[in-house]
């Protein structure tokens, strides 16, 4: 019996195992504020296809965390386990420190002047 623990890298769970179905492919994907790592399967229908999710870091209630705003701007708040907070963890605009919120923010930033600027050439 193949044992998941021994082929899981460090800092992963098991979300999903079983057989690929033909004409799947496998790659990197988020959903719901969460990596997926799909191995490919090589076009063998005989072996297994392993989906891991990387597992995320939450602040623990009464914890805090950052998040960009709509202006770019980097806040901190308190978990409350609340709508906003949810959401905000979902969508991955959740992070455990200013350093890497600022960084995050930038990138977006420069991400929507860009496609700004390819839609007005068009």
């Amino acid at each position: 019996m193949l044992d998941l623990k021994l082929i899981t890298p460090k800092g992963w769970e098991v979300v999903d195992y079983r057989f690929p179905r033909e004409g799947e492919s496998y790659l990197w994907s988020s959903s719901g504020g969460a990596c997926s790592l799909h191995l490919a399967n090589h076009g063998l229908n005989h072996t297994p296809a392993l989906i891991v999710q990387r597992e995320r870091w939450r602040a623990e209630e009464g914890g805090g965390y950052w998040f960009i705003d709509l202006s770019f701007v980097t806040q901190t708040t308190v978990d409350w386990r609340k709508v906003i907070d949810d959401r905000l963890y979902e969508s991955g605009n959740y992070f455990r420190s200013q350093m890497v919120a600022e960084r995050a923010a930038e990138v977006m930033k420069k991400s929507l002047e860009e496609f700004c600027i390819l839609g007005e050439k068009k």
